[in-house]
């Protein structure tokens, strides 16, 4: 073999090396490209079903919930780190809504579009107020003592319970 030939040779096999690089980096990218856009595109049209989702924290604890419940109702319940329920979100089958937001010490606070009311660590209503069905506001306050003012547009009602002599 010549000098000349040898020249010619290795010009070409260095010709045929660039394509074969150029080649294995389009694959390369098209391989890319299709999994990134068949990643892309199945997210897109993915469902999730399900009756009940559970949010855990990072060590696995339970601190809230998103269920339907066999009656129709849709609710959502967030929960502290001692799994004390904290906010509670609620569509009844009729379409009434709800939301309760609760205390330390199981405090209160109930809404829907109609009334709230404010509920202290006993159970027992402190505050109430409506809009009644014949459209009407109405505003109660209760006391410890059983004590109540309610105050409505027709009325204003005022008790006071009485001790009694032994």
């Amino acid at each position: 073999m010549n000098e000349q030939s040898l020249v010619t040779r290795v010009n070409r096999l260095e010709r045929e090396n660039r394509r074969m690089k150029l080649a294995g980096v389009l694959v390369l990218l098209g391989i890319t490209a299709m999994m990134v856009m068949g990643q892309a595109g199945s997210g897109a049209q993915r469902t999730v079903t399900a009756k009940q989702f559970l949010l855990q924290d990072e060590n696995g604890k339970d601190r809230g919930n998103f269920f339907a419940l066999p009656d129709g109702t849709v609710a959502l319940t967030l929960l502290d780190s001692k799994d004390k329920p904290r906010f509670a979100l609620a569509v009844n089958p009729d379409g009434g809504t709800s939301l309760n937001i609760y205390g330390e010490n199981k405090e209160q606070l109930a809404l829907n579009p109609q009334a709230f009311r404010l509920i202290d660590s006993k159970g027992n209503p402190r505050m109430a107020a409506a809009v009644n069905s014949d459209g009407n506001p109405w505003l109660g306050i209760y006391g410890s003592k059983n004590d109540q003012i309610e105050l409505g547009s027709d009325k204003i009602i005022f008790k006071k319970r009485q001790n009694r002599p032994r």
